[in-house]
């Protein structure tokens, strides 16, 4: 046994092509802050802003055709630009998965201007979740029908706002518990969200933030085996007593679902679509309803194995091997032999 080693070490055109993608994420997020707005990725309908206080806080409120924005920054520009990102990931969310419904709420985010006035706010708010939010070291969080997020910079805040804007577009549109690895999977694939051009574009290979702490797993070795991925969620993870633990999750979960719905197996991404059209139809929790019915055992199984087992065909076990193959591509290492492996005789 060779301990594993890599090196980051993008190879050709496109490699090098996806590095300058990956630095180019924080300037396409960045661009919307400016005041300006977007050629025909923009503001759907007129942007109102006013005075708001409320529960102790003052600050102001945007609102839009599908958002509605209170924060506490103090920052009428990078306000502006939470709104502009925020209407470009809503259109972007009903391209992936259309609403079922052409009636619905808008999506909700309150930002405040630092984790301690968030955290006093939650606090009081939602004190049974106490012990979770506490947790929480970087974004925001989700609860019912709006996200509540704190500044810690201007791209994390940015990518924070569209991954918690999945999560409030799945549950104001959609009756159906998605399972954790797909709904966060998702979530981190939206992060990455070019608005300069006409239509708003989903990069979700091109995550920076993810893949870096890809490549800070790959190289200690802590690659979690599908099995296990797929029976935890978020906030087990916050609850982990390594801090650490939530990120990995997060990266390996966005890893996965673009490993599905993108990756080099072709039955693979027929099967992903196919999952994604059943949740648009409203076909998904019959459809696994009727696998539990033909399959006794599967009741006895994770949510989140069922999912694959019933979608994918295979139990996690049979994919773990193009999955770790895949993370290696995606966080764009290759693998370097020890020297000892290098000087072994054939």
């Amino acid at each position: 046994m060779h301990p594993l080693t890599f090196e980051f070490a993008p190879s050709g055109a496109k490699g090098k092509a996806d590095i300058a993608a990956l630095a180019m994420i924080s300037l396409v997020l960045a661009g919307a802050i400016g005041g300006c707005a977007s050629p025909g990725a923009g503001i759907r309908g007129d942007l109102a802003v006013y005075a708001w206080s409320g529960e102790g806080l003052e600050g102001r409120r945007l609102t839009s055709g599908n958002v509605e924005i209170t924060s506490t920054l103090r920052d009428e520009d990078f306000e502006r630009g939470l709104a502009e990102v925020a209407e470009a990931a809503h259109a972007a969310f009903v391209r992936f998965l259309p609403p079922r419904s052409a009636t619905a709420p808008p999506l909700r985010f309150m930002v405040f201007s630092d984790r301690e006035q968030w955290a006093r706010f939650m606090a009081e708010r939602f004190p049974h979740q106490a012990a979770v939010h506490a947790r929480i070291r970087t974004g925001g969080v989700t609860v019912g029908d709006a996200s509540y997020l704190f500044f810690r910079n201007r791209s994390t805040t940015l990518a924070t706002l569209v991954h918690e804007g999945w999560h409030q577009y799945v549950a104001t549109r959609f009756d159906v518990a998605l399972p954790a690895w797909l709904e966060e999977g998702l979530a981190c694939t939206f992060e990455s969200i070019d608005v300069t051009g006409a239509e708003p574009r989903i990069l979700p290979e091109d995550n920076a933030w993810r893949a870096g702490t890809l490549r800070e797993i790959l190289s200690r070795d802590q690659v979690l085996p599908l099995t296990d991925l797929l029976r935890l969620d978020a906030a087990t993870a916050l609850l982990d007593a390594d801090a650490s633990a939530v990120q990995r999750y997060y990266a390996q979960v966005w890893a996965l679902v673009v490993f599905l719905q993108d990756g080099p197996d072709a039955a693979l991404r027929a099967r992903f679509h196919a999952l994604i059209d059943d949740i648009a139809s409203g076909e998904f929790s019959a459809k696994l309803s009727a696998a539990r019915v033909t399959d006794a055992g599967l009741t006895e199984r994770p949510y989140g194995e069922q999912v694959l087992r019933v979608y994918f065909g295979a139990p996690p076990e049979n994919l773990d091997a193009a999955y770790r193959a895949y993370l290696i591509q995606l966080a764009h290492l290759q693998r370097v032999p020890s020297p000892t492996a290098r000087e072994e005789p054939r």
